[in-house]
């Protein structure tokens, strides 16, 4: 079942959960998981102190089509 995901994109900032929380939690059982993070706040206003994840791509909004699938594709190919 830990297979099953092929990719995470999620929201850095989000009601309850971070998405580098979100992120890690997922990683505790895949950590290999591929993972892009986005944010509308400055880069390193939403990795505050030691919630960085690591090997992640992050994209600060607004980014375009090709930009995201992009960084889709560069990541499912590593």
């Amino acid at each position: 079942m830990q297979n099953d995901i092929a990719l995470v994109i999620s929201d850095i900032v989000m009601p309850d959960m971070s998405g580098v929380d979100a992120a890690n939690k997922m990683r505790e059982l895949n950590s290999k998981l591929p993972v892009i993070l986005m944010t509308g706040y400055d880069i390193k206003d939403a990795l505050v102190s030691n919630n960085e994840i690591e090997g992640c791509i992050i994209l600060s909004k607004a980014f375009s089509l090709k930009v995201l699938s992009r960084n889709i594709r560069s990541l499912l190919e590593a």
